[in-house]
């Protein structure tokens, strides 16, 4: 189990932890995001730093040269092996093949981009990006914002059963199936709190943390809210 901290990338075997930090390889100490990928490899987000991938075999740190200057908040890696990145800097990042390809994010109905938190592409190769102004369609040609949602949107993924898309900002669910949109709002649950955190378990059920002073989790699944509390 690997966990990112302020202080290095730890992993836990199940008896002891083994911290890694910049003095094995990694660009920085402070540890944004992990990912796997499919063949297995890490994907290690730096913050203001870049991206580190571990080789599990050899124990090292290989830094990505092209991605030393960006934070990256958040990885995908669509059906094809495509790896997407989404920055703090107006852009979205692609690679294949170990190879990045940089996409300038455009005005969209002028509003500026400027942050990508959340990435999915779905069957028909639209990507969706959630971002600092709300949840954007890309078809290939235009970028589109989808009305109804509210900016800041911290999580997109599938929804309940499988069916439609789930989207998260800071204080709302929503569900998105087939042009519909449904909405759950959590500020009376959440009170004083923005969603921080989001993990989507293989069940589809889905925990949701409240970031600091967060006095539990929550927890949804099958269309119920459950509350876990102190």
């Amino acid at each position: 189990m690997w966990f990112g901290t302020a202080g290095g990338l730890s992993r836990f075997d199940g008896g002891k932890f083994n911290n890694f930090t910049i003095e094995d390889g990694l660009p920085g100490n402070i540890i944004s995001n992990i990912y796997q990928t499919q063949d297995g490899r890490l994907w290690i987000s730096v913050y203001s730093s870049g991206v580190a991938v571990y080789d599990k075999q050899n124990e090292k740190f290989t830094i990505i040269e092209e991605l030393k200057k960006f934070t990256i908040n958040t990885f995908y890696q669509d059906a094809k092996g495509t790896i997407w990145f989404g920055t703090n800097s107006g852009k979205v990042i692609s690679n294949q093949e170990d190879k990045c390809q940089f996409h300038n994010l455009p005005l969209v109905e002028g509003q500026k981009i400027s942050t990508v938190s959340s990435i999915l592409k779905l069957e028909n190769n639209y990507l969706l990006l959630g971002t600092d102004i709300g949840l954007i369609i890309f078809d290939g040609q235009k970028y589109s914002k989808l009305l109804g949602i509210g900016p800041d949107v911290a999580y997109i993924g599938n929804g309940p059963n499988h069916r439609g898309i789930l989207v998260v900002n800071p204080t709302s669910l929503y569900f998105w199936n087939d042009q519909e949109l449904s909405k759950l709002d959590l500020t009376n649950v959440m009170v004083n709190q923005r969603i921080s955190s989001i993990h989507q378990e293989p069940d589809n059920s889905l925990w949701i943390s409240g970031g600091w002073g967060a006095k539990g989790v929550l927890r949804f699944k099958d269309g119920r809210l459950t509350i876990y509390s102190e």
